[in-house]
């Protein structure tokens, strides 16, 4: 064998080598269909610092959540209807989509670590602090939210929880979610867009929606880019970071 075969043969093994490895280190991509983008039929802020009043209602074009000065400790309570997906649908991923208003008073874009927690009761925009404060359970997804435009959580495994309620077959009746800071942080306060603000006529505003995937079984990323369609994922961890 000639100096040349030997240089090339050891080439493509190298070559064939690091596909291989390179192979072996990408993200697994699975597919994934929309077949719900859901807006909530209420959404509301309750108050530590008000706790028997509300921001709630046709002229409430946003939802606080972390320190609100005066107004004390700040939650919001989001819900949707899922009357529109049938139940034998397998739900692959529900990703909760909040988009901020940077522009609003009291904006903050410093950090804030944020949970999604089930909603244990039934509530009304009008409801309060006083009335709903403590009525939520575990959390479901924490996202740490930083100056960014919007964000996306990963609920799946409520909004599966509540499906299987619906079916007779366990779970949790859907009495929405709570949205609050994973632990208060003084000075911080992030404000998203309700579901009013859109047809307020606010520039930019995106309500809260609910995107609802099938397809098949695989682990769940919470916060990916802009949604499409027909969605690409790559499988990565449940805790996120929106920069």
């Amino acid at each position: 064998m000639n100096r040349w075969s030997i240089i090339l043969g050891s080439t493509l093994g190298l070559l064939l080598f690091g596909a291989l490895l390179g192979g072996q280190s990408r993200a697994d991509i699975r597919t994934q269909d929309l077949i719900a983008t859901l807006t909530p039929v209420q959404d509301t802020t309750i108050f530590s610092g008000s706790p028997n009043s509300n921001r709630g209602g046709s002229d409430a074009t946003d939802l606080w959540v972390g320190d609100g000065g005066p107004f004390g400790e700040e939650r919001v309570l989001i819900q949707f209807s899922l009357s529109t997906v049938p139940v034998s649908v397998t739900i692959q991923q529900a990703l909760l989509q909040l988009t901020l208003d940077q522009v609003a008073t009291g904006y903050s874009p410093q950090p804030l670590s944020i949970s999604i927690h089930r909603v244990t009761q039934s509530w009304a925009e009008a409801t309060t602090w006083s009335q709903m404060a403590n009525n939520f359970a575990e959390s479901y997804a924490t996202v740490t939210v930083g100056d960014t435009s919007a964000c996306a959580f990963d609920i799946t495994r409520l909004v599966r929880a509540w499906r299987a309620y619906d079916a007779g077959q366990g779970g949790f009746q859907n009495f929405g979610l709570m949205v609050k800071a994973t632990a208060f942080v003084p000075g911080i306060q992030k404000i998203f867009f309700s579901r009013e603000a859109k047809t307020q006529g606010v520039p930019g505003a995106q309500p809260p929606t609910l995107q609802i995937f099938s397809g098949p079984p695989a682990p769940l990323p919470p916060s990916p880019p802009v949604l499409p369609n027909r969605l690409f994922l790559p499988l990565v961890s449940q805790a996120a970071t929106c920069p």
